[in-house]
């Protein structure tokens, strides 16, 4: 909905921000993992393939808008997790750069 303006009713689902962590194993390497970073109320929408990111070239991959809640620690890279459903986040947007809400460019799948 990038240019649209949410209501707090509009985040209808609960998702969890999650980033990849460094685990240490028994071996002294480590082994990749997702740690929570935080839980948030969101609004999930389809894209169109008129609606895909053209000019940053994530048109192949994005598949979701997601919109949450303005948050500083939110970055490309992070995951979104919303039941069994994975979220990965490609593109963070700020829309009108006015800090109130995040549009996050995903695209669903296992992360990659």
């Amino acid at each position: 909905m990038a240019g649209h303006y949410r209501r707090a009713c509009d985040l209808r689902h609960t998702v969890t921000i999650q980033q990849e962590s460094r685990v240490a194993d028994a071996g002294g390497g480590y082994a990749l993992t997702w740690t929570k970073v935080a839980d948030a109320r969101a609004a999930i929408e389809p894209l169109t393939g008129g609606e895909r990111l053209r000019a940053m070239q994530l048109e192949d991959k994005v598949s979701h808008r997601v919109t949450i809640r303005y948050r500083g620690n939110v970055t490309a890279g992070m995951r979104l997790k919303f039941g069994t459903r994975l979220f990965n986040i490609r593109a963070v947007i700020n829309p009108d750069e006015r800090n109130c809400w995040l549009e996050l460019m995903c695209d669903e799948g296992v992360a990659t």
